[in-house]
């Protein structure tokens, strides 16, 4: 059985060699580092199960991502990860099921595991 496609965006090279690292196992992962190349790499590639995105990216924000991201794939499980859960840009595309889940900063990736994986698994 094939592993779920993820797309992991952030603008942090550690952060996303860690995911890489521990995620690649359990599914196949492919990294950007800046919203702009996250969008050309899902135009290319269009069954991605999940977007995994961190919020604060120079450019393009990962909640503008997210949206251009649904608009062009409205079936795309799409993750925000932010330490910033309150503001009301966030709460509105969450309730108008824009973001699937928030994923607060700092995690642990066994427990990001679980929660991914509860929903494209």
């Amino acid at each position: 059985m094939d592993k779920p496609k993820v797309l992991f965006v952030d603008d942090e090279l550690v952060t996303l060699k860690s995911f890489e690292l521990y995620f690649k196992s359990i599914f196949d992962v492919f990294t950007a580092n800046d919203g702009s190349k996250a969008l050309d790499f899902l135009a290319e590639h269009r069954d991605m199960a999940a977007l995994i995105t961190d919020y604060k990216m120079p450019e393009v924000n990962g909640l503008q991502l997210i949206k251009q991201a649904k608009s062009a794939n409205p079936e795309l499980v799409c993750f925000l990860v932010t330490g910033y859960t309150n503001t009301s840009e966030i709460l509105d595309a969450l309730s108008d099921n824009i973001i699937t889940e928030i994923l607060t900063k700092p995690f642990d990736l066994p427990n990001l595991e679980r929660r991914i994986s509860s929903i494209i698994v």
